[in-house]
């Protein structure tokens, strides 16, 4: 008897498949066929891609290494032909090259292109902005440069504690060395700070201090040069240089 219930089972579940496959067996094939071909149709698509951005970057390799002079222009040309993380590095390598002629208008100009391009990343658009309010800090509207920064000096800022030592610049450009030292301290004493930008802050907080106390000259804090952001801030900043008048002091009493 038993045997006779699992075959009347067995036929019914052999009829309900059945059913099932007329009923959706061609949605089935159609769902694999679909699958098979987007499984092909993006391998191909990141083939091409992959092909395109080595023929890009072979191609912003040859202007860098060959066109000379020219090599601002060539690279202004590229970007606009480039994707857009090409056209990125070939503006920012264009500024750099502008900046080293010290053609710094120029340099300026190539770093608000990128911050007008649409669909980059923030981080790379914050740094266009770091790097020409950076070459526009000593002759710049003071007020406009503060404005600017501002955003870039907030927590969680990709760039902040670069950002808040052009703040502290552009507070000594002003003859406000305490301001300047006040901004420094939040870098000096900011765990997450690059080691190298921390131990240039705590130089020149020392130097604004001492500004303000009368400890240190005008020609102190000129003696700190910070060298460009596009060394990614690593520069260490050489001590400044005893005051003349101290030295000639302490020669006399010696004597």
């Amino acid at each position: 008897m038993s045997e006779i219930l699992d075959e009347v089972s067995e036929e019914l579940r052999r009829k309900r498949l059945e059913e099932f496959w007329k009923e959706n067996g061609s949605w089935i094939i159609a769902g694999v066929i679909l699958s098979i071909l987007c499984t092909a149709g993006l391998s191909f698509w990141r083939s091409q891609q992959y092909k395109h951005n080595v023929g890009q970057t072979a191609a912003l390799y040859t202007i860098m290494n060959g066109a000379g002079a020219e090599m601002p222009q060539a690279l202004d040309h590229y970007a606009g032909l480039a994707n857009k993380n090409h056209a990125v590095i070939a503006h920012f390598i264009a500024a750099t090259t502008y900046s080293q002629r010290h053609e710094e208008g120029k340099a300026v100009a190539e770093y608000r292109k990128i911050e007008d391009m649409s669909g980059i990343d923030r981080p790379l658009r914050d740094l266009a902005t770091l790097f020409r309010l950076q070459r526009q800090l000593d002759t710049g509207d003071a007020q406009l440069l503060r404005r600017q920064l501002e955003p870039l000096t907030r927590k969680n800022a990709v760039w902040r504690y670069s950002a808040l030592e052009l703040l502290a610049l552009l507070d000594a450009r002003e003859n406000k060395p305490q301001a300047a030292a006040k901004v420094l301290s939040e870098i000096t004493a900011a765990a997450d700070a690059p080691d190298e930008l921390r131990r240039r802050a705590e130089t020149m907080r020392a130097v604004y201090l001492g500004m303000e106390g009368g400890g240190a000259s005008a020609n102190d804090a000129n003696a700190l040069k910070i060298k460009s952001f596009d060394d990614a801030a690593t520069a260490e900043v050489k001590a400044p240089e005893k005051d003349d008048a101290k030295a000639s002091a302490k020669d006399g009493k010696k004597k």
